[in-house]
């Protein structure tokens, strides 16, 4: 079969966006600031094989696409079941091309069949992802990587996807097709100034933004054969990028879609910060047009240290979280325990007004000796980047948030964090590598006695060589004694987890370790059981969606709560109106789709009294269905096979009982409602 070809043109637009504000003259590019289109004659000659190479290659003068022998074209003839590997003859002049090669199956005599295809690029992949299966090597979905980058036009252009369409016809003698490819990526060329030329030094920068994507699914064959069927919200990570003179010029590949608030965090080798508006403080979001390379010129802001926030730490006037030095200022108060620290900003309100970026080595907010106690408003605002947590002790929790409690707190509010998206990719090290109780979450490490988190996502991945790990929360420690002054509770509402976690605890001694979706351990101190008061953990209206679970070796794991041991009795643990779908967990150990414990054998009783579901819902059943341990209460939970999400929701909705939140019918949380 003949395949004609013929390449869209990679255009250059003469100046940036609105979005990204007015250029100077220096923006203006080659080939007097008119676009140039860019475009190759392709004979290209379809055989099994072929030689292993990048797609295309590139001249920076003037951004011309020029074809290589050694380029490979994959094609489908309808689906998955008819497919060759097409790859480059000969090249003439610019433009059009032909392609000559044989495909797989039989293809209709007597109607026409649709044929798309992409051009093979080192950071572009086929994917196999969902059902029914393709043919091997020959995936149903095109899948690029956006989110670790080297800068450079090179490694860029790596990740560029061309995609074509065309028309099969038996009835044309020559049984030529022709088609069209169409680029699916947008590139920017950042031209950045620290404003210090006695730089010179390499960097690691992090891209962020609305609708930033670090990964993209695009669908291959189908009715929707080249649209997006999958994108990650995350960023983009480029590393090792050379600063000279201090300037650098960086090319960042990504998916073609609407951006709004793009910022760019810069940490030098020396762990000097720069903040680059790649915005310029734009309201509105717009469009970047495929094929087209934007060039952007900012200078950048040294971050400085804070000594103060503004505001006066009431309800009415909180004080304000503006920046990262304010987050780590208070980081530093905690550790100190100077001031209000004293008492864990006992009843303090805080209030963070703008998305921030974080990267390198953190300090988490509060420790098992010094735990926050006031009361964080993220304001539905996001933190998103890339944070390194060392050396961390028994007892101690790494995340955003460390520590946070109610102990010894009777009379007030505190303990809260509430309405904040993570998008940090984080990375927790025990003192050893396998040091005894410690907890890793991207929003806090453990709670002890009692605290609340809510409205709180993670997208990010969480990866520990501690204990427990989990999505949001690492451990929970319900307090044993029988003199408590008051019930205490701990809280977990409307929080959500789609970023993969992974235990990697050194487990040698083997030793209880976990990961959870949405909470690592629980540990409900079962020797409470005689005292007036009591405390207890509330898990409602929470999901975990399309994340991978993992441990270095296999003991508990679970959608939801990845162990609960030492429970008081079914009321102290409640897990009400969750779910999880297309998840994954480990192979081994004892696992379930909600909570998992021990199984209430002979062998494991103790650690296993019960605990209670109500109304939860898993997309299948994943081995020991929702619960581990036969003295588990099951109360009105389904699998997708008996009721699917979208009918069993509202029963969900019912259950929860939030004047605050609900759920949509897909199980995403509506906070329409919302009045706090």
């Amino acid at each position: 079969m003949n395949i004609k070809t013929k390449l869209s043109s990679l255009m250059y637009p003469p100046i940036a966006l609105a979005l990204l504000a007015a250029c100077s003259s220096d923006d203006v590019l080659e080939n007097n600031n008119e676009p140039t289109t860019q475009g190759q004659t392709l004979t290209i000659n379809a055989t099994t094989g072929g030689e292993d190479g990048t797609r295309v290659s590139f001249d920076e003068g003037t951004y011309a696409t020029k074809w290589e022998t050694n380029d490979k074209v994959y094609i489908y003839a309808g689906g998955t079941d008819k497919v060759g590997e097409f790859t480059v003859k000969s090249i003439t002049n610019d433009h059009n091309a032909v392609l000559k090669g044989t495909i797989s199956g039989t293809l209709p005599t007597t109607t026409t069949t649709n044929i798309t295809g992409y051009i093979y690029n080192s950071k572009v992949e086929t994917s196999d992802s969902g059902s029914p299966a393709a043919v091997t090597n020959y995936g149903k979905h095109i899948d690029v990587d956006y989110s670790e980058q080297k800068g450079t036009w090179e490694d860029a252009m790596s990740r560029c996807v061309l995609f074509g369409q065309g028309t099969y016809n038996p009835n044309n003698t020559d049984q030529t097709v022709d088609m069209k490819f169409e680029y699916k990526t947008t590139f920017f060329k950042l031209m950045l100034n620290f404003g210090d030329p006695s730089i010179n030094t390499t960097a690691t920068m992090c891209l962020t933004g609305d609708n930033m994507v670090s990964n993209s699914r695009i669908n291959a064959i189908g009715a929707n054969a080249g649209e997006q069927e999958y994108a990650k919200d995350l960023f983009i990570n480029i590393k090792d990028v050379t600063i000279t003179n201090g300037k650098a010029t960086v090319y960042v590949a990504m998916y073609s879609q609407p951006l709004k608030n793009v910022y760019l965090q810069v940490v030098l080798e020396n762990n000097d910060v720069y903040d680059f508006n790649i915005s310029n403080n734009a309201t509105t979001a717009i469009t970047l047009e495929p094929g087209k390379v934007y060039p952007i010129e900012r200078k950048g802001v040294k971050e400085k240290t804070s000594t103060k926030w503004e505001g006066k730490g009431i309800e009415g006037d909180p004080f304000l979280i503006k920046s990262v030095a304010d987050l780590k200022l208070l980081a530093k108060k905690l550790k100190d325990y100077t001031d209000d620290a004293k008492w864990g900003y006992n009843n303090k309100y805080f209030e963070l007004t703008s998305d921030l970026i974080i990267n390198g080595e953190w300090e988490p907010i509060g420790n098992y000796s010094k735990a926050f106690r006031g009361i964080f408003d993220g304001k539905d605002h996001t933190i998103s980047g890339n944070i390194t947590i060392n050396n961390l002790a028994t007892n101690q929790g790494a995340g955003l948030f460390g520590v946070i409690t109610t102990a010894g707190v009777t009379d007030r509010p505190c303990g809260i964090i509430k309405n904040l998206t993570s998008k940090l990719n984080i990375n927790a090290n025990s003192a050893n590598d396998n040091t005894s109780n410690t907890y890793t979450g991207s929003i806090v490490g453990r709670i002890i006695t009692g605290g609340t988190v809510e409205n709180c996502t993670n997208k990010g991945a969480v990866k520990a060589t501690t204990q427990f790990v989990s999505g949001i929360i690492g451990a929970i420690q319900l307090d044993g004694k029988n003199n408590l002054t008051e019930n205490q509770k701990v809280i977990v509402e409307a929080c959500a987890n789609e970023g993969d976690v992974a235990n990697i605890f050194n487990n040698t001694a083997n030793k209880t370790i976990s990961v959870g979706g949405i909470i690592g351990f629980v540990n409900g101190n079962s020797t409470n059981k005689d005292g007036n008061y009591k405390s207890d953990i509330e898990v409602k209206g929470c999901y975990l969606d399309g994340a991978k679970l993992t441990m270095t070796s296999d003991k508990y794991s679970a959608g939801i709560i990845g162990l609960i041991q030492n429970s008081r009795d079914a009321d102290q643990s409640k897990v009400t109106a969750c779910w999880v779908k297309n998840i994954t967990l480990p192979t081994g150990g004892n696992r379930a789709s909600i909570v998992s414990s021990g199984s209430g054998n002979a062998t494991e009783t103790s650690k296993s009294l019960p605990y209670t579901l109500n109304y939860c819902w898993a997309d299948k059943k994943y081995n020991s269905g929702f619960a581990c341990s036969v003295n588990a209460v099951i109360n009105n939970c389904k699998i997708a096979s008996e009721e699917s999400l979208d009918s069993f929701y509202s029963k969900m909705n019912n259950a929860w009982g939030s004047s605050t939140y609900k759920f949509n019918s897909d199980g995403t949380i509506n906070q329409s409602i919302k009045t706090k």
